[in-house]
């Protein structure tokens, strides 16, 4: 009997950590970037298959678009200058809607020790990569009936209507190029499905 009870509880545990559960969706829209204090570039903000949005920003050296799910902000970011483009990780900041700053990591990295310096990503000239932010601060250490696992808290779990900015550091050279990406955030009406990925970031998924 015991033996049973074990096992539903590893199933039903199994099954949550794989298929995740409803939660509130979050859209963000994209309403200024600025570069090194300027404001810069155009913007655009079109729904997605999940009818959330993602906003587009782009200049004359750089193309980012970005989601929000649950757990992080994922970024597609496109070289487009002639030269090479050096992300500078251990700089990249969140400034969450108490316009706290905080550390952020990126999820291509190992998580090994979270104190230790990012090792910068080149993006080569009209190359592009996909990336994760996630603020430092929302990565827990979670005790399982098995062993345990890092884990990520969500970045917005109440009502918040309010904003949210990404200070991303790039240089091109010797020159260091910091933009700076201001986001509004509501929380809409419906409770998306969500799934876990290997790398225990949650994103949304369609009913």
């Amino acid at each position: 009997m015991k033996r049973l009870l074990v096992v539903g509880v590893l199933i039903l545990f199994v099954s949550f950590n794989i298929f995740g559960k409803r939660v509130h969706a979050y859209k963000i829209k994209l309403t200024s970037v600025e570069l090194n204090n300027e404001l810069r570039g155009s913007i655009d903000n079109n729904n997605n298959q999940l009818d959330l949005i993602n906003a587009l920003f782009s200049d004359s050296l750089i193309n980012v678009e970005w989601t929000l799910e649950p757990t992080h902000l994922a970024m597609n970011l496109a070289n487009e200058s002639d030269r090479n483009i050096k992300i500078i990780w251990d700089d990249v900041t969140y400034i969450d809607q108490n316009s706290f700053s905080q550390r952020t990591m990126h999820t291509s990295r190992m998580i090994d020790d979270i104190d230790a310096v990012q090792l910068s990503t080149i993006v080569v000239k009209k190359s592009k990569i996909k990336d994760n932010i996630v603020p430092i601060e929302n990565l827990k250490w979670l005790i399982t009936p098995v062993s345990g696992r890092w884990t990520f808290d969500n970045l917005f779990t109440d009502e918040c209507n309010g904003k949210v900015r990404i200070m991303l550091p790039i240089e091109i050279g010797s020159v260091r190029y910091e933009y700076l990406f201001s986001f509004d955030i509501t929380r809409d009406s419906r409770k998306l499905k969500t799934e876990y990925t290997d790398t225990s970031l949650m994103v949304y998924k369609s009913l």
